[in-house]
């Protein structure tokens, strides 16, 4: 899982289940799995019945129904920063009054 695919699931609320393979995706699978608590890690020896126990787990276990929670409190948090006025939004326009107004020399 990618970078933007990351991003996309904490903006929708989703939980996810991660299988990563290279470049940033350990680094996400951590973020979301250890750091967020959103995510669960499939074994790179991939077996049908492991994600099938991960997806239901996902679903409709305990872990799962917390992950969900976790997820919709992070959804709550990516739309106020990414509004009007909040740290994202104001990020943005700093940076675009920062490179629009300084004098080239």
């Amino acid at each position: 899982m990618g970078w933007n695919s990351t991003i996309e699931s904490i903006s929708a609320g989703v939980p996810m289940l991660c299988l990563p393979n290279f470049a940033d995706q350990q680094t996400n699978t951590w973020l979301a799995c250890t750091k967020l608590g959103i995510g669960m890690e499939i074994d790179e020896d991939v077996k049908r019945d492991q994600v099938e126990m991960l997806v239901r787990e996902l679903m409709v276990g305990e872990k799962g129904i917390e992950m969900k929670a976790k997820a919709i409190e992070l959804k709550k948090k990516a739309k106020e920063a990414s509004g009007l006025g909040g740290s994202s939004s104001r990020n943005l326009d700093n940076l675009l009054t920062g490179v629009l107004c300084t004098p080239i020399v």
